[in-house]
This record gives C-alpha cells, sequence and structure tokens, in this order.
C-alpha cells in the first residue's frame, strides 16, 4: 500500500534525514543532495529524481560532467531495488529509470490552457507526478532555499503546482527556509512597522525584508550633506 505523503527533498536544512520528522512518508530527494549535501549517506529515499541531461546539452552542461560524483553513485546503486527516475534509461546505471513524461503531460492535457506544459524545473514534474500517483500531502524539504532572481524565474512553475495541488484538496507543506512558504504579511492589508526598520532595510509585497541598497546610498549622501 502507497503511503499518503511524499517528501521532495532538494537540499539538506536539517542533522537528520527529512523521514525523522515523516517516518511514514517516502522520500524523492532531487539531483545531486545525495553527494553534494550528504556525501552519500542518505540512505533511506524511496526514489530518485534527476531529470537533466547526462550528456551535455546546449542548455546544460551534462550530469556526467556538472556532478561527475553524483553519477558514480547512480551507476553504484543496484537494479531493482529503488528507482533513479532520468530523462531516459542509461544503461551505465543499473537502477535508472525513464521518467513517464508522457503519461504525466497525457493527464494535465485535459486541462487544457497549457497545463500539460507548466513544467520549469524538475520539482515540477515530481510534483505533478505525485499528484498523479494519488499522494494526499507533499512536503517541500529543501526546496526553494537559493533565493537569487534567477534561480526563482527558472523555478517559478513550483507556484503553479502548489496552487494546482491545494485546489484538488491536497496537502502542500513547505519547510523553511523557503521562498515558497506563505508570506509574512497579507498583500493590502497589513504592513511592517516600517517606522522600526534601520536605515535602508525594506519590505517587500510579501511582507519580507530586503536591504535597499540605493536608499541606504542615497541615505548616507543626505548624512554626508548635513555634516559639510
Amino acid at each position: 500500500m502507497r503511503p499518503n505523503a511524499v517528501i521532495i527533498h532538494g537540499k539538506r536544512i536539517s542533522d537528520a534525514s527529512p523521514r525523522a520528522r515523516y517516518p511514514a512518508a517516502e522520500l524523492w530527494p532531487v539531483g545531486g543532495v545525495g553527494v553534494n549535501d550528504w556525501g552519500g549517506k542518505l540512505d533511506d529515499w524511496t526514489a530518485w529524481f534527476d531529470l537533466h541531461p547526462v550528456e551535455p546539452m546546449p542548455y546544460h552542461p551534462g550530469i556526467k560532467q556538472k556532478r561527475p560524483l553524483t553519477y558514480l553513485w547512480y551507476r553504484q546503486q543496484p537494479a531493482g531495488h529503488r528507482p533513479i527516475f532520468l530523462l531516459d534509461h542509461d544503461p551505465d546505471i543499473p537502477a535508472s529509470v525513464a521518467f513517464p513524461r508522457a503519461d504525466v503531460q497525457a493527464v494535465y492535457a485535459r486541462y487544457g490552457d497549457g497545463a500539460d506544459r507548466m513544467f520549469t524545473c524538475q520539482v515540477d514534474w515530481m510534483m505533478a507526478y505525485a499528484l498523479l500517483l494519488g499522494y494526499a500531502h507533499i512536503v517541500l524539504d529543501g526546496i526553494g532555499v537559493k533565493n537569487t532572481p534567477t534561480h526563482r524565474r527558472s523555478h517559478e512553475g513550483i507556484w503553479y503546482w502548489i496552487g494546482f495541488a491545494r485546489a484538488s484538496g491536497v496537502r502542500v507543506e513547505v519547510v523553511a527556509p523557503s521562498y515558497h512558504c506563505s508570506p509574512a504579511l497579507v498583500y493590502g492589508y497589513e504592513t511592517a512597522p516600517v517606522e522600526a526598520l534601520p536605515p535602508g532595510v525594506a519590505v517587500d509585497s510579501n511582507g519580507r525584508l530586503y536591504v535597499d541598497r540605493m536608499a541606504l546610498r542615497r541615505q548616507r549622501l543626505v548624512e554626508k550633506a548635513l555634516k559639510t
């Protein structure tokens, strides 16, 4: 019987395996987290996902070149035990399984309006697949940790699948820190006490603090002018 919860694990943010908090859930790690973050010691995973090309492509250097230790670790995993989902089966990786892209897209094509193409990163595919398998609880652990503009743009589809899942009655839990967590403030109705903030610190529309470097520079110029 399949558990009703699955953890999609992107980056190590705790000392123990994510399953320590969700022992009944399955664990689906992403890409190179096993070698890069866990040193190959994350051993309670149930399925692995690395939906990137193995060989170099114009849009990606390839797993072999970008993460050679990860590729070596993949090759060492035995077949028939736990699947490693790749874009295609790799004969050098006994446990590799081709991700069922066509099956996933066929299901979401029924919704129309391009739902079958809302895949901007591999977490999108994983969430869509988890919904297809009937999980009632999806945990995003270590997802949305790298908070840079480029990373956010290239992973913006995750917001779509969070909304899709929740609208479908599936619980989506986001483990902090993550920019996918619910905002601290409700736009238009709640505001932060701006007067209590230090100079150069502002609040964005989601209630998150950030350094407004231009405002800080203006503040320093004003202070300098007042001293002369």
